[in-house]
């Protein structure tokens, strides 16, 4: 996106710790399934895929500190 709109901001929403983050997307997945998390994590449950999901979310959170 940053090529298409280079004077664009972005916003980087933070939890308090990355477990936090892991039960906020556990809940969201028994609410909805999701075909994004299923590309990016790829499963729709965060359960059994715990480590998965928190791998892809410290990648991202690292990539996007050091844009």
């Amino acid at each position: 996106m940053s090529r298409i709109y280079p004077d664009s901001k972005f916003i980087l929403s933070l939890r308090r710790n990355e477990n936090i983050w892991l039960e906020s997307m556990r809940k969201q997945a028994r609410v909805k399934l999701w075909e994004g998390h299923c590309q990016v994590y790829g499963d729709y449950q965060v359960t059994g895929n715990e480590q998965v999901f928190l791998a892809a979310y410290l990648s991202h959170m690292r990539e996007v500190r050091a844009f």
